[in-house]
């Protein structure tokens, strides 16, 4: 019998392990909420609107539906991440601040969804063009990064009713006076003896083709690195458009 002890206590401690674990994941599931509260003693404090309403929120905003993967309670903010259900690995940043002389209230959540759209937008028309322009086995990445800031207020994401989604076009991103953007691109490619092959004046004519040619009427940064290479072997440009049109470009 005394042998069994051992066996007996470790069935006990797993079957207590198994328990606690339980409780706890039926308390972070309450309400039907979902997704990670950093401090939800905080959040409750500060009287910051459920997780079920900020996904009823962005639903209602974009017509589909989102999950939650953290949010982070402060003082007079809170800031998240959220994806949409389609697409979970496409991750965006909630936020809503307090100290602007808002109430707390789910109305005044800013979100960038919209950037993350126009980076998806953006690749799917770049990607075949830099396949033309390199050779399709060359492209070993590539990565488009959009901010989207709110002028009106110096926020670091776009204003609560700001509205954009890609059906509507770049055009309407570039016009948006409410909106400054920045737009980079870093492409990779495989053979560095080809980036080496790269000068300044084909850069010139890259942003020409991006900008006039594809249609992507905005400000930006092109990056262009090796799969193996040496710092000094970086290309880079940085074009500024006005009215549709490059109208200054920098090495």
């Amino acid at each position: 019998m005394k042998r069994n002890r051992p066996i007996i206590l470790t069935f006990v401690m797993v079957l207590l392990c198994v328990a606690i674990m339980g409780a706890l994941m039926g308390c972070s599931a309450e309400d039907g909420e979902v997704g990670n509260i950093i401090d939800r003693t905080l959040w409750d404090m500060r009287g910051y609107p459920s997780q079920q309403e900020i996904l009823e929120r962005l639903e209602e905003k974009y017509g589909e539906e989102f999950g939650l993967v953290s949010l982070n309670p402060g003082a007079r903010f809170f800031q998240g991440i959220a994806f949409p259900q389609d697409n979970p690995d496409l991750h965006f940043s909630l936020e809503m601040k307090d100290d602007e002389g808002n109430p707390v209230s789910i109305e005044y959540m800013r979100d960038d969804y919209q950037a993350r759209l126009a980076e998806v937008y953006i690749e799917d028309k770049l990607t075949p063009v830099f396949e033309d322009e390199f050779g399709p086995g060359e492209i070993a990445s590539l990565r488009i990064e959009v901010g989207l800031f709110d002028r009106r207020e110096d926020a670091s994401l776009p204003p609560v009713d700001f509205e954009w989604l890609p059906s509507d076009g770049l055009d309407a991103l570039a016009t948006t006076e409410d909106i400054s953007m920045l737009t980079t691109i870093h492409l990779m490619l495989e053979s560095v003896e080809l980036l080496r092959t790269i000068e300044f004046e084909q850069l010139e004519q890259l942003a020409e083709l991006i900008v006039e040619d594809v249609g992507i009427p905005l400000s930006g940064d092109l990056y262009l690195r090796a799969v193996e290479q040496n710092p000094v072997d970086e290309r880079y440009i940085r074009w500024t458009v006005e009215d549709g049109q490059i109208s200054e470009v920098n090495p």
